[in-house]
């Protein structure tokens, strides 16, 4: 069996997406989302993760990756603690 990784044919990506951050007296206005193939489990470092942060009032400010080159190698259990860019 051939190995499916994102972007060949026939790698089916699942959106897996966490709004607002894990601890919500911290910050209110994050929102991560995560991609990674099907059935990945969250533990496993095999997440492209991005941190979308907004102002109070809704509108967006940025957008940082977890890893700037856009591999899938981070950790989405992880994503509270990981450096974005």
């Amino acid at each position: 069996m051939a190995e499916c990784t994102p972007g060949s044919p026939g790698a089916h990506l699942s959106l897996f997406a966490y709004v607002g951050d894990p601890t919500p007296a911290a910050n209110a206005n994050l929102e991560y989302i995560g991609w990674a193939l099907t059935g990945t489990p969250t533990s496993v470092p095999s997440w492209l993760i991005a941190k979308l942060t907004y102002h109070a009032n809704g509108n967006f400010i940025t957008l940082k990756w977890a890893d700037p080159d856009r591999h899938y190698v981070s950790i989405w259990d992880n994503r509270a603690a990981l450096s974005y860019t």
